[in-house]
């Protein structure tokens, strides 16, 4: 256990196959640095690697940004393993080395599935069907097809996991969470991509207050769900992944595990903004919905602190009193005249409607007035954090974290502000000369404060 260091990462194999695959190259000796980046807010994870050249690799193999790329890492900290098929597609920042030894280039590339579905565009028109099953069908023509996993995971809000086939995407899922409502929708000529977010801005949900759909890749699985659901999922799972923050960090190698849970380098970039708290619409939104069909304006109001019904990064729903604000400072601050506004106009059915040609009820005015309030609310306390290894953490994942008080002492304390669940919002990966470092974005609904 002495010569443990979870820093360690191998680049296990890195093979290039030309877009024939009539010849291939192992490129792994001449890889300097390679990074991942992952994001709920990303519909494909993406990566890239600096080439250090003196073979002339680049002329004489040749590559034309049209290869594919097959990687195999594994990191020390939990042996953890990953397996990615990919596809480059762009060479930059050509320039040669010292001497005229060679050329540095940096290659850039993607999940190989996502890459072809980015080859496609989608114009068509869905009738009468929910969000949910329009996602699965953009996915099942445009990504690839799947079929429903056998596997014993507890998944909230009736959510789907399948296996997606292909050998693209040998042991990758597909999550969906089913949405309420049907939809009468013309994707107009968007990129697989773009159509599968331009569906998840239209998804409503009865049971996920807070209707915020999103759809992102990481390397194992693609997500169509909600935030609600990454955190339930994760609690009900026991998927949450424990870290800790303290001014004094132990190197013992004894103390291998506190190493894998040790946060290095930690910042709270903006603590609070009011001004961002009003123009966002975080705590006072107004919808005003045109209605053609009954020649009306409906004013639809907004306040956080009688309508907002979401879970927190708990998985329990969320508490005025957890707020960084008090109740009395929003109640003072936060009103009709400096609520954020919104404008949709209305040409659908609503509940009590008598059956017509017109489109079902959209909830559009639900979905916006709840995704412009949770989302500035999931985003109020953001952290940077910094750690040896952990290439096991990806965008979605729920980390609890235990800091400690920013005291400057030996004070063990526990910061109760910024301690809790977590969601990730953005991680990076970069393995240097064999030694992997992860960096991410970790976002939380409010302070721990109990």
């Amino acid at each position: 256990m002495t010569d443990f260091n979870p820093s360690n990462c191998e680049i296990i194999k890195a093979v290039i196959i030309t877009h024939a695959k009539d010849k291939s190259s192992d490129i792994n000796a001449i890889i300097g640095k390679i990074n991942f980046s992952q994001s709920i807010a990303s519909s494909s994870w993406s990566g890239s690697a600096v080439i250090y050249d003196t073979t002339g690799f680049l002329e004489s193999f040749p590559l034309r940004g049209e290869e594919q790329l097959n990687l195999k890492l594994k990191s020390n900290d939990l042996n953890y393993e990953v397996n990615l098929k990919t596809q480059i597609y762009k060479i930059d920042n050509v320039s040669t080395m010292p001497n005229n030894g060679g050329v540095v280039y940096t290659i850039h590339f993607v999940s190989k599935a996502s890459y072809e579905s980015g080859k496609r565009s989608i114009t068509k028109s869905y009738k009468d069907l929910t969000a949910s099953t329009i996602a699965k069908e953009i996915f099942k023509e445009y990504y690839t097809k799947y079929s429903p996993s056998n596997d014993k995971e507890s998944l909230p809000y009736d959510t789907i996991k399948y296996n997606i086939s292909g050998d693209n995407n040998k042991g990758r899922r597909l999550y969906v969470q089913p949405t309420n409502g049907y939809l009468r929708v013309v994707v107009p000529s968007y990129v697989t991509s773009k159509a599968m977010k331009f569906i998840a801005t239209k998804s409503y949900s009865v049971n996920a207050p807070s209707s915020s759909y999103r759809f992102f890749e990481t390397f194992d699985s693609y997500f169509f769900v909600t935030d609600e659901f990454l955190i339930k999922s994760a609690i009900n799972n026991k998927k949450v992944i424990n870290l800790f923050y303290d001014t004094f960090i132990s190197l013992d190698p004894k103390m291998a595990l506190d190493q894998i849970r040790t946060i290095e380098t930690f910042s709270n970039p903006d603590r609070v903004n009011v001004g961002s708290d009003i123009s966002n619409g975080g705590y006072r939104n107004t919808i005003m919905e045109i209605d053609y069909v009954r020649r009306k304006i409906n004013e639809n109001q907004f306040d956080f602190t009688k309508d907002a019904k979401y879970i927190d990064t708990t998985g329990n729903q969320s508490k005025i009193s957890s707020d960084i604000h008090t109740k009395q400072f929003i109640d003072d601050t936060f009103n009709e005249e400096n609520a954020k506004t919104a404008i949709i106009f209305k040409d659908y059915s609503q509940e009590g409607d008598i059956p017509s040609n017109l489109r079902a009820d959209q909830y559009y005015s639900e979905i916006i007035s709840r995704r412009i309030s949770q989302q500035h609310h999931m985003n109020s306390i953001s952290i940077d954090i910094g750690l040896k290894g952990r290439l096991d953490i990806t965008a979605g994942n729920i980390i609890n974290i235990k800091a400690s008080k920013f005291s400057g002492s030996s004070d063990k304390e526990r910061n109760q502000q910024l301690s809790g669940n977590y969601l990730v919002h953005t991680i990076n990966h970069d393995i240097d000369k064999g030694v992997l470092t992860t960096s991410a974005k970790l976002i939380k609904y409010d302070w721990s404060t109990d």
